[in-house]
C-alpha cells in the first residue's frame, strides 16, 4: 500500500518540473536573468537563488520524501556548523551519519552557501551525492562550484563540473569563467565560454565582465578593448560595470588618456552614462597623472549632470591637490563637501594636515587638528606623526617629544613610526642621550623597535664620532648587539654605518672584526663596507689583512669597485708590496678604466724600488689610453731616475716637464737639487732651486 504524505500539496515549497532540455538556458525571461547576473557581478560573484533550483530528472522519481523548506532551516544551520568546526574530514562521516536520507538538494545548496571551509564542503557534497535515491540538482552543484571558486580552488571546481551529470545553466558557467579569469587562467575560461555557446546558453553581461576583468588583470588591454567592442556589437549590451572595469584597469596601468576616452564615449553614446564610480576613477587617474585642473573640471561636470560626488570623490581630489602643494584648494573642497552634508573622515583630515605640514604652515595645521576634534573625528597615529615631522623640521623637537606623552594620555599609543620620527629629530640635533632614553621608553611601552629605529641612533652616534669617539662608537656596537638579542638583526646598511665610523676613527682592527662578524651572521657586506675596511687597513699598514679582504670579495662574488681597487693599490705601493700592487692593478684594468691617481700609485711603487723601465712603459700606456700623466706622474719618474743615479735623464725630463707647465710637488725639486749637487753640477742645481722659488715654494734644505 502506498504511503501517503502528511503535508498537503498546497504547502509544498518546491516545483515538480519537467526535465530541462539539454540546451535550456534556465528559468525565467532573458531580462530577469540578465538582471540577476548584473546584480551578482556588482557583488563580485554569482549569487544562486532558490528559483534556480532545477532538477535534472523528475524530483518525485529520484528524491526521498521532501519536507518543507522552512523545516529544513534547522538542519541547514546544524550541518553547516559541523562542517566548519570538524577539522579532520575523516571524522565527518560519523558526525553526519544521523542526517543520512534526510536532505534535499535545496537544503544541500543552502548548507554549502553557509560553509566557509571548502575542503569540508566538497567532502559533504560528495558524501550526500553517494547516497541512494539522492541526485544533485543544478542549484546544489552551482552552490558547490561557487564555494570552490571563491576559495581559489578553480581546478577542483572544473573537475567537479565535469563529474556531474546535471545540466549546467548560465550561473554554472558564469561562476567557473569568473573564477578562472580571476586566477589568470584565461585559456581555460575561453574554452568554457565556447562550450557555453555550443550548449545554446548565451553568456550574459556578467560573464563578459568577468572575461574583460581577467584580460585587464593580465595586462592584455588591447584584447580587453577588442572583446568589449565584440560584446557591444551583440544583443548583450555592456552595462556600467563593464565600463567601470575598463576605466579602472586603464587608470591603474597609467593609461589615463585611454580611460578618459572611454569615459567621454559614455557621454556621447548616452546608452550607459557614467556613475559616481566612473567619475571618481577617472578623477583619481587625472590626479595621479598631475592633471589636477582637468580633475576639478570633472567634479564640476558631475554637479552639472546631477551625478552627486561622494566622500571618496572628494578624498581622491583633495589628496591630489595636497600632494601638488595646492592645499588651499583642498580646503575649498572640504568646505564644499561639508556644505553638501558629507562628513570628512580622518583620512581626509590627515591628507590636508600632511599638506599643511609639508608647507610648514604650523599654525594652520594646529587649527585643523582642533577643527578635526570638534567635528568628532579624533586624531590617529598618522595625524600625530605629521605634526611630529613638522616640529622636528622646525627645530622644535621638544614639542614633538611631548606629543609622545600626549598620545598615551589620550588613549592613542604611539607606534614605531611615531617613535622613529622623534628619535630621528633628536639625532639630527645631536641629542643622542635623549634619543637613547626615548628608545628605552619605547621598549618599556612595549612598542617593538625596528631596524629603522636602531639604525637611526647608530647613524647619529657614528656620524658624530669626532667628539667622544670611543664612547659613541662603543655605544653603536652595543646597539648592534641589542638588535641581535631582541630579534631584530642588523642589515647590511646598519653594519656599514658602524664600519664607516670605525674606519674614520682609524679603528681598523675593530672595523675588520665587525666585518667578519657580519659575514659570520650571514649578512652580505656591500661594496662600501669592503672598500672602507680595505682603505682603513692600508692606512694602518696592515697590508696582508687588506689583501685577504680583497680576495674575500671575489670569493663572495662581490665585484670590487674602483674605490676598493684604488685603496688597495695605493696601500700596497706605499707599503713596498709592489708586485701585489701591479697584480691588483692588472685585475682592475680588466673591468675598469683606472684614473690618473691610481696610475700614480703604481708609478710611485715601481720607481721606489728602481723598476724604471716598467714605470716608463706604464706612462706610455697611460698616454696611449688617453689617461694623460700629470705633474705627480712625471715627478715619480724623476724621483725614480735620481734613485738609480740617472741624474742626466732626470734633469732632462724635469726641463721638459717644466716647459709644459706641469706643477710638481716640492719633494721632486729637493731630490733633483741634491742629486745635481752630488754630481758637482751646481749651476744646474741652482737653476732647479730658482724654478722652485718661482713656483712659489720655499726652498727646503
Amino acid at each position: 500500500m502506498a504511503e501517503t504524505c502528511a503535508i498537503p500539496v498546497s504547502q509544498w515549497q518546491f516545483r515538480i518540473s519537467s526535465p530541462i532540455p539539454r540546451h535550456s538556458g534556465g528559468i525565467g525571461s532573458a531580462n530577469s536573468r540578465e538582471q540577476c547576473v548584473a546584480k551578482a557581478a556588482a557583488a563580485g560573484s554569482f549569487v544562486l537563488h532558490d528559483d534556480q533550483d532545477q532538477e535534472c530528472r523528475s524530483v518525485a522519481a529520484i528524491s526521498p520524501p521532501l519536507r518543507r523548506r522552512s523545516d529544513a532551516a534547522p538542519l541547514v544551520g546544524e550541518i553547516a556548523g559541523i562542517l566548519d568546526t570538524v577539522r579532520d574530514v575523516r571524522e565527518l562521516p560519523d558526525a553526519l551519519a544521523r542526517f543520512r536520507g534526510r536532505l534535499t538538494p535545496f537544503a544541500v545548496g543552502k548548507i554549502l552557501q553557509g560553509v566557509k571551509d571548502a575542503g569540508s564542503a566538497l567532502f559533504f557534497y560528495r558524501w550526500v551525492g553517494s547516497q541512494d535515491l539522492f541526485r544533485h540538482t543544478t542549484f546544489s552543484m552551482n552552490c558547490a562550484l561557487n564555494l570552490l571558486v571563491r576559495a581559489g580552488q578553480h581546478g577542483q571546481a572544473v573537475q567537479l563540473f565535469r563529474e556531474e551529470r546535471c545540466v549546467p545553466n548560465e550561473f554554472t558557467y558564469g561562476s567557473l569563467i569568473h573564477g578562472l579569469c580571476k586566477a589568470g587562467k584565461l585559456d581555460q575560461a575561453y574554452e568554457l565560454l565556447d562550450e557555453m555557446r555550443d550548449r545554446g546558453i548565451p553568456p550574459g553581461v556578467a560573464v563578459h565582465n568577468g572575461v574583460i576583468k581577467g584580460l585587464c588583470k593580465a595586462g592584455r588591454f588591447g584584447d580587453a578593448l577588442g572583446y568589449f567592442k565584440t560584446v557591444a556589437g551583440t544583443k548583450c549590451t555592456p552595462d556600467i560595470i563593464t565600463f567601470n572595469i575598463l576605466v579602472d584597469a586603464l587608470v591603474k596601468s597609467g593609461r589615463v588618456e585611454e580611460a578618459f576616452q572611454i569615459f567621454e564615449s559614455m557621454h556621447t553614446s548616452s546608452q550607459c552614462l557614467p556613475n559616481v564610480v566612473t567619475y571618481t576613477t577617472v578623477i583619481n587617474g587625472l590626479c595621479k597623472d598631475g592633471k589636477l585642473d582637468r580633475a576639478i573640471e570633472l567634479l564640476d561636470l558631475m554637479n552639472e549632470t546631477g551625478c552627486c560626488p561622494n566622500v571618496i570623490t572628494y578624498s581622491v581630489l583633495v589628496e591630489g591637490l595636497c600632494k601638488a602643494g595646492r592645499t588651499d584648494k583642498g580646503f575649498t573642497l572640504l568646505q564644499e563637501m561639508t556644505r553638501r552634508g558629507f562628513q570628512p573622515d580622518v583620512i581626509m583630515y590627515n591628507t590636508l594636515l600632511n599638506g599643511l605640514c609639508k608647507s610648514r604652515r604650523l599654525d594652520e595645521a594646529l587649527e585643523l587638528v582642533q577643527l578635526m576634534i570638534r567635528s568628532g573625528c579624533y586624531p590617529t597615529v598618522v595625524t600625530y606623526n605629521s605634526l611630529m615631522e613638522l616640529f622636528c623640521r622646525s627645530k622644535q623637537v621638544d614639542r614633538a617629544f611631548r606629543l609622545i606623552q600626549v598620545m598615551s594620555e589620550r588613549g592613542c599609543p604611539p607606534d614605531v613610526i611615531n617613535y622613529n620620527t622623534v628619535i630621528a629629530g633628536l639625532c639630527r640635533d645631536a641629542r643622542l642621550d635623549d634619543a637613547q632614553a626615548l628608545l628605552k621608553q619605547m621598549v618599556a611601552a612595549r612598542c617593538v623597535p625596528d631596524v629603522i629605529t636602531y639604525s637611526t641612533i647608530i647613524d647619529g652616534l657614528c656620524k658624530d664620532w669626532r667628539v667622544d669617539a670611543d664612547w659613541k662608537l662603543e655605544a653603536a656596537c652595543e646597539i648592534l648587539e641589542m638588535m641581535k638579542q631582541t630579534g631584530c638583526p642588523p642589515n647590511a646598511g646598519t653594519y656599514a654605518v658602524v664600519i664607516e665610523g670605525l674606519c674614520r676613527a682609524r679603528k681598523s682592527q675593530q672595523a675588520l672584526a665587525l666585518l667578519r662578524r657580519m659575514i659570520d651572521s650571514e649578512v652580505v657586506p656591500d661594496l662600501s663596507s669592503f672598500s672602507m675596511v680595505i682603505g682603513s687597513l692600508c692606512k694602518s699598514h696592515d697590508l696582508d689583512a687588506a689583501y685577504k679582504i680583497f680576495g674575500m670579495m671575489s670569493e663572495r662574488e662581490c665585484k670590487p669597485n674602483p674605490v676598493a681597487y684604488a685603496a688597495l693599490i695605493d696601500g700596497l705601493s706605499k707599503g713596498g708590496e709592489v708586485d701585489k700592487a701591479v697584480r691588483v692593478f692588472e685585475l682592475m684594468v680588466e673591468s675598469f678604466r683606472p684614473g690618473v691617481a691610481t696610475y700614480n700609485s703604481v708609478l710611485d711603487g715601481l720607481c721606489g724600488v728602481g723598476r724604471i723601465e716598467e714605470a716608463v712603459r706604464m706612462v706610455e700606456g697611460m698616454i696611449h689610453k688617453e689617461c694623460f700623466p700629470d705633474g705627480a706622474s712625471y715627478g715619480a719618474l724623476i724621483r725614480g731616475l735620481c734613485r738609480v743615479s740617472c741624474v742626466e735623464e732626470a734633469y732632462e725630463l724635469f726641463q721638459a716637464v717644466e716647459a709644459k707647465g706641469f706643477a710638481m710637488e716640492v719633494g721632486v725639486y729637493n731630490v733633483l737639487v741634491n742629486e745635481l749637487c752630488k754630481k758637482k753640477r751646481l749651476s744646474d742645481a741652482h737653476g732647479v732651486a730658482n724654478k722652485l722659488i718661482e713656483a712659489g715654494y720655499k726652498q727646503q734644505g
